[in-house]
């Protein structure tokens, strides 16, 4: 070997390749802090339409109480109003107060009551009759 040449070996084993070469195979690495920031901002963007989804089925289970309630209270009107015109129609059905009626019209009771018996007949014998 000329001595250049066994210099240059010399160099070469006695220097590590590891050693010689820059360190430029590290390099930084953002993925984890990344995909961190993705994933909470993800779980508050959930977390926030959860909450609003209750929100909205809380305003829907309010809107469907006030119509029950306005519906309860329409039901319990009409009912009172029903039990007023019960009353009014039976204190007008009332015999006595038929009767004063009848006695401020100028009717009165006859003295003998006579009841009527129909006589059955078909209706044959009546077109006959009728002839």
């Amino acid at each position: 070997m000329t001595p250049p040449a066994a210099h240059a070996k010399a160099l070469k084993t006695a220097v590590p390749k590891a050693e010689a070469e820059p360190k430029n195979h590290l390099r930084l690495v953002r993925g984890p802090e990344i995909r961190r920031g993705v994933l909470g901002t993800l779980l508050l963007t959930v977390l926030f339409l959860t909450l609003f989804a209750i929100a909205a089925m809380q305003a829907v289970l309010v809107q469907g109480q006030m119509k029950l309630d306005a519906v309860s209270r329409t039901i319990s009107t009409r009912e009172k109003e029903r039990e007023l015109v019960a009353l009014v129609v039976a204190e007008r059905e009332a015999p006595d107060r038929i009767q004063r009626a009848a006695a401020e019209l100028g009717l009165v009771q006859p003295p003998n009551v006579v009841f009527l018996q129909a006589v059955p007949t078909t209706a044959r014998s009546a077109t006959a009759t009728s002839r």
